[in-house]
């Protein structure tokens, strides 16, 4: 008897273990779901504002794109400023430019050169660019080419037409990297496929001369003629040069023709009066 009351209140006071567990497990869970909800409901409003501040931001830097457009240039600062501070690229990059030529400011270099940067940090391709030329022309910075070679790498590759042209250039002069043609004939071609005059000439001269490339006269010239439809002054007078090779070639071959035909002439006289 006594050995059946003490496994009954063993099983009692297992059940009262087991209930606690449930109620606390069933406490944890509801927490944790509590918890799991709350910082989901977190993440979605966090993204509502993001979505919002973004969408804020946009409109902020168009109304200063309009104001940059009709030449109010403080006003358009003022606009682009707001949007800056919300961490819109564009607006940044625009806060540059306007530092950089001294529009409704006084010209800076410097605050320039910290707006393309938090730009070009946020991936904005025109403020790679435009922080790699300032550190190729030492504008705000100590002249860096390896630097420039950085920056303009970085827009290049996200298709940036004038950072492949100026990367191009980089290569063919050995500045910041070492002299290789066949990279600067790789970044040229790059930004010839995007019509780019200056390329379409040096590509051209770089054929003409054999740098890199077999020499190619032919190619040369029909790089040269797409850079001169854009009016490249370089390229038009390229073509000249090589169309007054061109006459010179006829006339000497005229020249030629005439005097192996007096030649003839004379000869068969000769042999006519020897007879």
């Amino acid at each position: 008897m006594i050995n059946k009351l003490t496994e009954k209140g063993k099983v009692g006071k297992l059940m009262k273990r087991i209930i606690k567990l449930l109620l606390v497990g069933s406490l944890f869970l509801g927490l944790s779901l509590n918890v799991f909800i709350a910082k989901a409901e977190q993440k979605i409003e966090a993204k509502k504002n993001q979505n919002l501040a973004n969408s804020n931001a946009g409109d902020l830097y168009q109304k200063g794109e309009s104001a940059y457009d009709s030449k109010k240039y403080l006003e358009a600062i003022e606009w682009y400023t707001s949007a800056a501070a919300q961490g819109h690229a564009c607006a940044q990059n625009s806060l540059g430019v306007m530092h950089h030529n001294g529009l409704g400011v006084q010209k800076d270099y410097k605050k320039a050169i910290k707006w393309f940067r938090l730009a070009a940090d946020l991936g904005h391709v025109d403020g790679q660019f435009n922080i790699g030329l300032m550190h190729e022309l030492g504008e705000g910075v100590v002249q860096n080419y390896e630097d420039a070679v950085k920056w303009y790498r970085l827009a290049a590759e996200q298709n940036h037409v004038s950072a492949q042209y100026n990367l191009g250039l980089m290569y063919y002069d050995g500045r910041g990297v070492t002299q290789d043609y066949k990279k600067a004939i790789k970044w040229y071609q790059l930004a010839v496929k995007q019509g780019h005059s200056n390329a379409q000439y040096n590509l051209g001269l770089m054929y003409e001369e054999g740098e890199g490339v077999p020499q190619n006269f032919a190619k040369a010239e029909q790089l040269y003629r797409l850079s001169a439809e854009q009016g490249n002054d370089y390229a038009i007078e390229a073509l000249n040069i090589i169309e007054m090779q061109k006459s010179f070639k006829i006339i000497a071959l005229t020249v030629i023709v005439i005097i192996v035909a007096l030649v003839i002439v004379v000869l068969i006289f000769r042999k006519r009066k020897l007879n």
